[in-house]
């Protein structure tokens, strides 16, 4: 369908889950139940699998997986080419010849999603920011998922405010993706306790083992569960760190690579999320949390969204204390569960209004 397709987006879709691949699945289903003809192509998987028409995998070897992707760009005259990227780590290279590729679209959009987006910019050096300078300017528009990253863009990289847009990465289910059931051990594991969630991939970055370190300041107590939910292989030595931590822990279970309607259906229980990450983007599962009426607690090491309680980055001290007020509050949900604000309109307004230049 790409070659008549309204518009095209090129990013990672499930399996493997992720916070992007969810996002582009999520955005896929908007546009279509919208009226658009939207088709994924995604060159990021290992291997091809069964996935829904819409969607074109390509799997293989990298090289061969580029030659095919060129080929299918070609064919995009005139369609609106949306590219999804985490932190620019393998689009700095195929970026170029992605944008040769759609020299015919109609417009052309790149969301930088990943935390780390900045932090990798600054440590590579001025040479390296003006060659993601001048990559991002041959795009229509560049989306961030929040301020940090959109005033990285514009008080250092430079692009015009105008093609900056700062859009949150959080999409509302559709209702037809209903929950699946809990796994029996997480099901056992939960039941007539207190719930806290974590998630993320097992690297440092999402500070796992911070958020471990305070619960285990809370006293190993039966009446709480930690329940940390991890996706991806990671770091290797970090996970084995982890699961050192976890075996002295009474009140700590892992679970790994659960699907969305998993972990929204554990997201329904849980009276805690956590996000005690030292770098984030916008984190579709905070917004998640929020919106299952989870008290949520993340780090300040961005501006997080209403109804968030804060800590300082790094420190499991505060955490531990965010953590154990938000266990004294009464536990009935948030009242921001109904106030979750769907961003898919915020990225199709931005379709019609680059489609009228």
């Amino acid at each position: 369908m790409i070659g008549g397709s309204d518009i095209v987006l090129v990013g990672p879709y499930r399996p493997p889950a992720g916070g992007v691949a969810t996002h582009v699945e999520r955005l896929s289903k908007a546009c279509l139940s919208r009226g658009y003809k939207c088709c994924v192509l995604d060159i990021f998987a290992d291997k091809e699998e069964d996935v829904p028409a819409w969607v074109h995998r390509i799997g293989g070897y990298r090289w061969v997986r580029g030659m095919k992707a060129f080929s299918w760009l070609g064919k995009c005259n005139g369609s609106t080419i949306h590219f999804h990227v985490a932190s620019m780590d393998r689009f700095r290279i195929i970026g170029w010849p992605m944008l040769l590729a759609t020299r015919g679209a109609q417009t052309r959009i790149i969301t930088i999603h990943g935390g780390t987006f900045v932090r990798k910019c600054r440590r590579k050096g001025p040479l390296f920011c003006a060659y993601i300078r001048m990559l991002l300017r041959a795009f229509d528009a560049v989306i961030v998922v929040n301020d940090e990253q959109a005033d990285f863009l514009i008080g250092e990289l430079q692009l015009n405010a105008s093609m900056v847009h700062t859009i949150p990465a959080y999409i509302r289910p559709p209702a037809s993706d209903t929950h699946m059931a809990i796994p029996r051990e997480v099901r056992e594991a939960i039941q007539g306790r207190r719930v806290i969630v974590g998630s993320g991939q097992p690297t440092r970055t999402y500070g796992h083992d911070l958020l471990m370190k305070a619960v285990g300041r809370l006293g190993n107590r039966g009446d709480l569960i930690l329940v940390i939910a991890l996706y991806s292989t990671g770091d290797t030595e970090y996970l084995r760190m982890l699961e050192r931590m976890r075996d002295g822990m009474h009140n700590c279970i892992f679970v790994y690579d659960l699907e969305p309607e998993v972990f929204n259906a554990v997201l329904a229980e849980t009276d805690v999320y956590v996000r005690p990450t030292y770098v984030d983007g916008d984190s579709v599962a905070v917004r998640e949390a929020l919106a299952h009426g989870c008290r949520v607690i993340a780090s300040d090491c961005i501006r997080r969204p209403d109804g968030v309680h804060t800590f300082k980055s790094g420190c499991d001290e505060s955490l531990g204390d965010c953590l154990q007020r938000a266990l004294c509050l009464h536990t009935d949900r948030c009242s921001y569960a109904e106030q979750q604000h769907d961003f898919a309109q915020d990225v199709m307004l931005l379709y019609k209004g680059l489609a009228k230049h």
